[in-house]
């Protein structure tokens, strides 16, 4: 099904270009959630370069799929059909693609063609790879090598090296189970010793948290919960229950922005009387950092086209351009325009060359209706995140910590502190002091000494019994005897007395 809008007048100068998306109807990240975003920027590029260029948008897309194996098998199919129709060698072209579908095989048509190709969702290794993806590539929601290298500072800023993740792997996005690959890879990779074990919850049941619990704590005190915010609450009530809420366990929560299908931080509110607030305490949470305030009309205009569209809203506390995947649909029409429009001012021979428009973006810092846009070396807009932790006095998690990519480095605030439920106040340890068993470190050094005295005490106890039970016995024994011979005289008892006369 094609979905195109033509959105501006054409000229005889006016340069075509055409934005196509393999963006699934509506299911992950969808037509129905983003289309309003790509016909805002259409609207707005129409009134920076309405005299240059002529911009269509066009979806294309199957309603009856139901999953990203449906998506995938078709995608490319769609895109080579519609190649063979309609290609015109004086257009320029880009393609919007997302994680759920065959980002090879578009990426495959990209570099064949030389088509601007952006990705609209996070990217894995091969979509970047010019073995496997295309050259002409950009990542505008940035990398999971990228996501995953934060975590890993965030973890290495407390020395925290032994961690444990916990995957939930039947979540209805594909993020967790590539994000929990990407750690477990970039951790081999990292100059730091870290030693990360996985485990996988096949089943969202109170056992299978449990037993993925007991599996962590005989082997780190930090826990990624690489689940949906809902699942990483209820282990987080879970472990409260069952005594993980000593003050040695950190539990980190990953999400890729802050949506009801993912996880939010009002699925940590808790009142200060549950049972679980030390483990809510004990909780770090990293999302991606939204906007702000600086685009409050650009996300009105947004709403109200989703509206006209086809009366779709968006969900209450949702602000539309604070969501990931639609900030990347607005930006790739601003950025497709504004490359088009610099390069064939600045190169009259300019032929749309998608790989000679990558290039030009690389190391570069671009700014755009929604903020100031750098793309690395590496072809990437690694995302901006927020870290949270929990605050007693709100009873809600509140921003602690940033980092921001232009800036290069974590940060954390001065006026907020983790309120680290430890008996001094800081964060656990990497390894408790008597290890993750409990008898090792300091433990284990008291440990035969304790043995040998329980040992003597108890042969002592024993000795002593037995000793008492000798005596006992013997005295019984001898009491016995006295009591059944009492008729029984001895020679000795009989002497002999001499006749006295009576006497008056």
């Amino acid at each position: 099904m094609f979905f195109p809008w033509l959105l501006l007048t054409v000229t005889d100068t006016t340069r075509h270009i055409q934005l196509i998306t393999t963006i699934p109807y509506n299911f992950t990240v969808d037509v129905r959630t983003t289309q309003a975003a790509f016909a805002v920027a259409a609207d707005n590029v129409s009134g920076l370069y309405g005299q240059h260029l002529n911009l269509t948008v066009t979806h294309l897309y199957n309603a009856s799929h139901r999953n990203c194996d449906d998506v995938a098998s078709q995608s490319v199919q769609m895109l080579s059909d519609y190649v063979y129709r309609g290609q015109d060698s004086t257009n320029c072209y880009a393609v919007v693609s997302v994680a759920c579908g065959d980002q090879v095989g578009i990426a495959s048509i990209a570099r064949e063609l030389d088509w601007l190709l952006f990705a609209n969702a996070l990217s894995k290794n091969n979509f970047l790879d010019p073995a496997t993806g295309s050259p002409t590539s950009i990542a505008l929601m940035g990398t999971y090598i990228s996501f995953a290298s934060v975590i890993l500072q965030v973890l290495a800023s407390f020395s925290w090296l032994h961690v444990t993740i916990i995957l939930e792997t039947k979540a209805v996005s594909p993020f967790y189970k590539e994000l929990a690959l990407q750690l477990m890879e970039s951790s081999r990779q990292s100059s730091k010793a870290f030693r990360l074990e996985s485990y996988s919850l096949d089943a969202a049941t109170d056992q299978t948290f449990v037993s993925a619990l007991r599996f962590a704590q005989k082997r780190s005190r930090v826990l990624l919960l690489v689940t949906t915010g809902k699942t990483a609450a209820r282990i987080l009530k879970l472990a409260a229950r069952d005594g993980f809420t000593n003050g040695e366990y950190v539990f980190v929560n990953i999400q890729p922005s802050q949506q009801v299908d993912y996880g939010t931080i009002d699925d940590f509110r808790t009142d200060l009387n549950d049972t679980s607030l030390i483990a809510f305490r004990s909780l770090i949470f990293i999302a991606y950092r939204p906007a702000g305030e600086e685009l409050v009309e650009l996300n009105r205009a947004v709403v109200q086209r989703s509206q006209a569209l086809d009366n779709t809203t968006y969900k209450t506390r949702d602000l539309p351009l604070d969501l990931p995947p639609v900030r990347s649909s607005y930006d790739s029409v601003a950025l497709f325009a504004k490359l088009v429009n610099e390069s064939q001012s600045s190169d009259q021979d300019f032929r749309c060359s998608g790989l000679a428009m990558a290039k030009r973006l690389l190391n570069q810092s671009v700014h755009l209706a929604t903020g100031d846009t750098f793309i690395s070396s590496e072809r990437s807009r690694n995302l901006d995140l927020n870290i949270f932790a929990f605050n007693t006095t709100i009873k809600g998690l509140q921003v602690v910590g940033t980092f921001i990519w232009g800036k290069g480095n974590l940060q954390w605030s001065r006026s907020r502190s983790i309120s680290w439920p430890t008996l001094d106040g800081l964060p656990p340890l990497d390894v408790p002091l008597c290890g993750f068993s409990g008898t090792e470190g300091s433990c284990a050094s008291s440990g035969p000494s304790s043995v040998a005295i329980t040992v003597l005490s108890v042969t002592i106890s024993v000795c002593f019994l037995c000793g008492w039970a000798l005596v006992t016995r013997w005295y019984v024994i001898k009491l016995k005897d006295l009591t059944l011979n009492w008729w029984i005289m001895e020679s000795t008892d009989f002497r002999r007395e001499e006749s006295v006369p009576f006497q008056r």
